[in-house]
């Protein structure tokens, strides 16, 4: 069970946000600026709520009331940035094991690999970030995130930045990741046809409420 029960002041409106699920993927729509990504971030610990409380999997990362406040680090979280955030001094295989190192766990390559296979960019491995197109640095950033094994995986608005053709190559893979990760994701989305193909549940945030 993912559960997060948030309030932050932010600069034009208080967001005030509530949800839990199991399974499956919870889309968060709504206007740009509407705190959908804020909401990414509390639960992430990248923010702090003013007040509430995050569970992931029933383990309490953050609680206002007792001052329990997991790091970052510490939550397994898999985030893929809307920027990606991927290295331009690091080829692709590199970048996907980054975060193996940086959480100090052991590079099974066969793992990595394999991963690599699904998401169609095995043969990248080699290549630097400035030298693959966007949708391949998209399913790097993906990559990255899925061979740490998080508990929960965060996406801030995936397909924004690709052109119409490249989404519809990149939706299928997102469709295999949900068949082959037994994984609950946030998606932040303000294009209803992603919401309508992705979500299994949806919120529709405005102006830092929840309004359906």
């Amino acid at each position: 069970m993912i559960s997060f029960k948030i309030k932050k002041q932010l600069d034009h409106f208080l967001l005030e946000a509530e949800y839990a699920f199991g399974s499956g993927v919870l889309v968060l729509d709504g206007k740009s600026g509407a705190g959908k990504t804020t909401i990414l971030n509390c639960i992430s610990g990248l923010v702090d709520p003013d007040e509430g409380e995050v569970r992931i999997h029933d383990h309490k990362v953050f609680d206002s009331k007792d001052y329990t406040n997991v790091p970052t680090r510490d939550r397994n979280i898999g985030y893929v940035f809307q920027g990606y955030a991927l290295f331009p001094h690091l080829n692709i295989y590199e970048n996907i094991i980054y975060g193996l190192k940086a959480r100090k766990k052991n590079i099974d390559k066969e793992k990595v690999h394999e991963t690599m296979r699904l998401l169609g960019i095995e043969h990248l491995s080699d290549k630097r970030t400035k030298a693959i197109s966007g949708g391949e640095k998209q399913r790097a950033a993906l990559a990255r995130v899925l061979v740490t094994e998080p508990d929960i995986l965060l996406l801030d608005e995936p397909f924004s930045a690709l052109d119409i053709e490249t989404k519809e190559s990149i939706y299928p893979i997102f469709d295999r990741i949900k068949e082959n990760y037994n994984l609950p994701m946030i998606l932040v989305s303000h294009n209803p046809l992603e919401r309508d193909r992705f979500a299994d549940h949806w919120i529709h945030i405005e102006e830092g409420k929840v309004r359906g």
